[in-house]
């Protein structure tokens, strides 16, 4: 990667920053003012409704602009190990995958239709911290078969949130934390699906790397600022669990290292490493 396209992709990184930050200060306000629990839902007059899905739309779109600008990007080659940053990052989103695991594995009955579905998703999280595990360690390590097969089960994993988030009646439906939580989930697949792809030597894959991890960051830094912050206050509305909440402020942390280790990593030329992926 160019320099110039690095202090592009720091300046990307920033505005999404600043969109997850004021996305989750007008979720915080919809739900404080807004609210309405019997439809679960905001209230049609809503402004900061409106203006909370123009900052959503906008951080799709910074991330549509990044995957169009990365798109003339040269082979990303870097020789460096896994910057200590993004080994933090990935053990935060260990500790929030455990949290979250022993959390569904606490509270299942075998009376829900969805108990397998539980069960499935708690050994996919398993593999999924595997791959973590493997990120965080040698080159070799990253490189080998074992990253490369466990690769494959944190889109798994999110596929798997998705159904469960969606039969979820606790929640309603059309709960604007719920649908946002979703999106998160969308986009998180999306990026690890991208960073298989990585893992394959497929370095066309890599503005779809950026755009995903944009919108994770996005997504998940609305929910997990807002819901914080309706804890504090002790405003009602956000209908999380404080396990999902550390995952979607573990997955907004480790997405925006994620970027960062490309921004700020020394690149080597195409031909004389092997691609780095964790």
């Amino acid at each position: 990667m160019e320099r110039k396209q690095k202090t592009s992709l720091i300046y990307m990184i920033c505005a999404a920053t600043l969109l997850a930050f004021l996305g989750a200060f007008l979720m915080f306000i919809a739900l404080s003012k807004d609210f309405s629990p019997p439809l679960g839902y905001f209230s049609k007059d809503s402004l900061s409704a409106a203006l909370l899905y123009a900052v959503l739309a906008c951080g799709v779109l910074l991330g549509i602009f990044s995957w169009i600008y990365f798109r003339r990007s040269k082979q990303i080659v870097v020789s460096n190990a896994a910057p200590l940053y993004t080994k933090v990052a990935g053990g935060f989103l260990i500790a929030a995958l455990l949290w979250c695991t022993g959390e569904d594995l606490m509270h299942m009955h075998r009376t829900s239709p969805y108990w397998g579905l539980i069960l499935f998703a708690d050994l996919l999280a398993l593999f999924f911290i595997v791959f973590l595990g493997c990120s965080m360690g040698s080159q070799s390590l990253r490189s080998g078969p074992l990253s490369a097969f466990s690769s494959f089960f944190p889109p798994l994993y999110a596929v798997t949130q998705l159904f469960l988030l969606y039969f979820d009646e606790t929640v309603a439906t059309n709960s604007p934390i719920k649908i946002i939580y979703q999106l998160m989930y969308i986009a998180f697949m999306l990026a690890f699906t991208a960073q298989a792809g990585l893992l394959l030597e497929h370095t066309s894959i890599f503005p779809r790397y950026i755009f995903s991890f944009i919108c994770s960051a996005v997504f998940g830094g609305v929910v997990s600022v807002s819901a914080l912050l309706c804890i504090l206050t002790n405003t009602p509305g956000h209908n999380l669990s404080y396990a999902r909440i550390l995952f979607c402020c573990a997955v907004t942390v480790y997405a925006f290292c994620r970027l960062l280790s490309f921004a700020l990593i020394k690149d080597t030329p195409a031909g004389n490493t092997k691609e780095e992926t964790a």
